[in-house]
């Protein structure tokens, strides 16, 4: 019950298949009961000089959160590898 912005989250997703579509979703608990909160796509460039990154810049401003935040990564090749992540916290 600890009350944090969350001024960056960044995924390393690097060791996913080029031209996969990776799915983040991050959930949070809602009056008692834990809900997803986001979900977006992306194409992991097929190139590494593409338009989609290695890393994904996830979070990158202030985002208030008043419970744990949970995030998954799924990519559509369904991949066994570990995600790398950074993320950057300010207690409110």
């Amino acid at each position: 019950d600890t009350s944090n912005k969350v001024l960056s989250l960044v995924l390393n997703i690097s060791a996913l298949t080029n031209a996969s579509v990776v799915t983040v979703k991050m959930f949070q608990q809602v009056n008692g009961t834990e809900r997803k909160v986001y979900s977006e796509n992306f194409v992991k460039a097929a190139q590494a000089n593409l338009s989609v990154p290695d890393g994904l810049w996830v979070i990158n401003g202030i985002l208030a959160i008043h419970e744990a935040l949970r995030v998954e990564v799924y990519s559509t090749t369904s991949e066994s590898v570990a995600i790398a992540y950074d993320y950057m916290l300010e207690v409110m």
